[in-house]
């Protein structure tokens, strides 16, 4: 298990009260010859306390470094080509600290990025300074790149969600529709119905009735032969 140290840039903190902690990085160089490299197994740890990309941090080492680096997000694995010491890597993490993790203004690590017109500043969440990055280093090239990136994902997601919106959509329309239309035809049908109601009892009311004094009349006449 890697020791817990303070996280700390260009000066150390030797306070042992401060709550800022990380472990320290653990480099295990693997491979011969041409291909040999370093791999550094807490990456994700590490990069988790400072909370930056663990990907970001395995490609600062490159830039530094002068070696391609890659980092898999699916086994979390980070590689550095060549041989390289755990002390070295430690303090090009340090270095990394001070540059795009400790507040330019506080010097605590409580930043997250704000990117504007293509500059990336330091938001701190702690005294709430806003400060700009060293843009002169090759590790802004690459973060640019991945804001863009991650941008155009949430993009897509948006659009789906629509696409998902509006399908759900149509079959209530559709229900709608058919309730509009069943209203319609009863409607219809139960005018229809009470128009032809009066004309039967017209039809009714025509026929012709036997006349009571005709009645009377008969019966008189028949007595009477």
């Amino acid at each position: 298990m890697a020791q817990i140290i303070n996280i700390a840039g260009a000066q150390a903190i030797d306070d042992p009260e401060y709550r800022y902690k990380m472990p320290r990085i653990i480099g295990k160089v693997e491979g011969r010859g041409n291909g040999i490299k370093t791999a550094i197994p807490n990456m994700v740890d590490v990069a988790s306390s400072l909370h930056r990309p663990p990907g970001e941090v395995t490609k600062f080492f490159g830039c530094e470094l002068g070696a391609q680096t890659t980092y898999n997000d699916d086994t979390e694995r980070a590689i550095v080509n060549g041989a390289h010491e755990t002390r070295v890597l430690q303090d090009k993490l340090s270095v990394y600290i001070e540059k795009f993790v400790l507040c330019p203004a506080c010097k605590l690590p409580e930043t997250s990025y704000k990117i504007k017109s293509e500059i990336i500043y330091h938001n701190c969440l702690a005294c709430g300074a806003r400060e700009m990055c060293d843009m002169q280093h090759k590790l802004t090239t690459y973060i640019l790149k991945q804001h863009k990136i991650e941008k155009k994902a949430k993009a897509k997601s948006k659009d789906k969600d629509k696409k998902d919106k509006k399908s759900k959509k149509v079959p209530r329309q559709c229900h709608k529709r058919d309730e509009v239309f069943m209203q319609t035809s009863t409607r219809r049908r139960d005018a229809s119905t009470a128009s032809t109601r009066p004309h039967v009892a017209a039809t009714a009311s025509t026929r012709p009735r036997e006349s009571p004094h005709v009645s009377r009349t008969y019966r008189g006449s028949s007595a009477t032969a």
